[in-house]
């Protein structure tokens, strides 16, 4: 069953306010786990309430999204730190390079980028086949920020990956100067299947037949 709107906004002023608590009472742990989930639930927002990417970054733009954002990112830097750890979720943090572009962040996105393509996070991920799609995946992010040419270089796509691929497939085609045309309809045609396809029922921020989106937050922090 799909969380209303007025759910959600209520649901972050909550988390905002717990998260403040826990900031004001020195606990990191809960804090940043308050802001990981305030993250979500802003872009939830965006993506469900307005109905094209300018409006709902906008609306990140006027609310406490960018603060929030380096919270979170300035907690999780701390906590590797304090275990001793220098890896980390590719995909997740894949998508906080996303999210630092779409506020126009971009010393951010490259200071998560350089994390992802460290030699130990990607040691870290091993070579199963997810792993290996990530570290592509990241590949492209890299290319784009540095604008150098790029390529992806796939393995055989299975399951789910297929909702993800043409991302690096965008960026291949502006990294190499080429007409994006072909590359956009890919993104916008799989766009519209994730929206129907029930085994992406995780998939809050992508969307799901349960909680569909009305925009893009890759295609959007991508161009």
């Amino acid at each position: 069953m799909a969380i209303s709107l007025e759910s959600r906004e209520e649901s972050l002023v909550k988390i905002l306010s717990t998260m403040d608590k826990w900031h004001q009472e020195g606990n990191t742990d809960l804090e940043s786990t308050c802001a990981d989930d305030a993250i979500s639930q802003y872009l939830q927002i965006a993506l469900v309430k307005y109905e094209n990417a300018n409006d709902g970054i906008t609306y990140l733009h006027q609310n406490r999204f960018r603060e929030v954002f380096f919270r979170s990112l300035e907690l999780r830097k701390a906590w590797r730190a304090k275990m001793g750890m220098d890896v980390g979720s590719s995909a997740n943090v894949s998508d906080q390079v996303h999210f630092a572009w779409l506020i126009d962040e971009g010393n951010a996105a490259n200071e998560i980028i350089e994390f992802l393509r460290s030699p130990g996070n990607i040691k870290a991920n091993g070579k199963s086949a997810i792993a290996k799609f990530w570290n592509e995946y990241d590949a492209s992010l890299e290319a784009l920020a540095k604008n150098i040419s790029f390529d992806p270089k796939f393995e055989k796509l299975t399951g789910i990956q297929k909702h993800w691929a043409n991302y690096p497939k965008l960026i291949s085609a502006i990294t190499n100067r080429r007409d994006i045309t072909k590359s956009l309809e890919e993104v916008h045609n799989f766009f519209k299947e994730r929206q129907k396809d029930k085994r992406l029922y995780w998939s809050i921020l992508d969307g799901n037949p349960s909680c569909p989106v009305n925009w893009d937050f890759r295609e959007a922090s991508i161009l």
